[in-house]
């Protein structure tokens, strides 16, 4: 009977984790975006103040590092999500693109629960490496946990913060193509130059 229930919960996670993070049946290549409101995200200006972290190298990473970047993509992705991984080469290409922008993009991996767990690290590495991502992933904290993570239902979820580290009322659910992307970043820029 215990055999039983442990495989009956162990289908429950596994439909979970794929309900989750699933293709627009219309556009395998492009989920769904939508500005969710309520709890799916974080809200409140600065919801990275006071948090550290690392990144997938080790090297320690705190509220800082939004200075001087005029707009911070933060795309929260799992190793588990193709969507996710799908899209990171359009993610790195946009990072380069509109980098004399004062513009850059950090990823949290949302399914590494440790800093210590070096073999789902090596696995975000192996994509990252993969996939071309050469800007920051980060491996959440528990103070990164609390302020933004426990809030995300679904991944990849996107959103947009200022250079004071200030989150943008621009919040996406699902993956985009390069030119989706650039679209959202053109129009976050054109109303930050108002």
């Amino acid at each position: 009977m215990k055999k039983i229930i442990a495989i009956v919960l162990a289908l429950i996670c596994v439909l979970f984790v794929f309900a989750s993070c699933g293709n627009d049946s219309n556009n395998p290549s492009e989920q769904i975006s939508t500005q969710p409101t309520g709890s799916t995200f974080p809200r409140g200006d600065e919801i990275f103040k006071g948090t550290e972290s690392v990144d997938l190298d080790g090297n320690k990473v705190t509220d800082k590092i939004f200075k001087g970047k005029k707009l911070t993509m933060v795309n929260v992705w799992g190793t588990f999500c193709s969507p996710c991984i799908g899209e990171m080469p359009d993610l790195q290409t946009l990072s380069e693109e509109y980098a004399d922008k004062d513009f850059q993009i950090i990823g949290i991996v949302c399914d590494i629960k440790d800093s210590e767990d070096a073999e789902k690290i090596q696995i975000a590495k192996d994509i990252c490496k993969e996939t071309g991502v050469k800007y920051v992933s980060l491996v959440p904290s528990e103070s990164l946990n609390d302020a933004l993570l426990d809030s995300i239902v679904s991944v990849p979820a996107t959103f947009f913060l200022d250079e004071d580290g200030k989150q943008l009322d621009r919040n996406y659910i699902g993956s985009k193509s390069l030119d989706g992307w650039k679209s959202v970043v053109d129009s976050i820029y054109a109303e930050l130059d108002k």
